[in-house]
């Protein structure tokens, strides 16, 4: 009795599986770095944001001329 796959089906599923699971377990990590990158930019429009409302700053230096 056949079913309509044979070993070459088998070892392509299992394949596909551990190439699964592979890229699930660097989810982690990758949402680590993203999060990272996040808090980075964060920072950044949060300095620009007090550079920007500070009227002594560099930013407001033409206004005073």
């Amino acid at each position: 009795m056949a079913f309509g796959f044979g070993i070459g089906d088998v070892v392509a599923a299992i394949n596909a599986l551990v190439t699964t699971c592979d890229k699930i377990a660097k989810v982690p990590k990758e949402m680590r770095e993203a999060a990272k990158d996040s808090q980075s930019l964060l920072v950044i429009i949060r300095r620009i944001g007090e550079e920007t409302t500070d009227k002594s700053s560099i930013v407001h230096k033409e206004q005073r001329m």
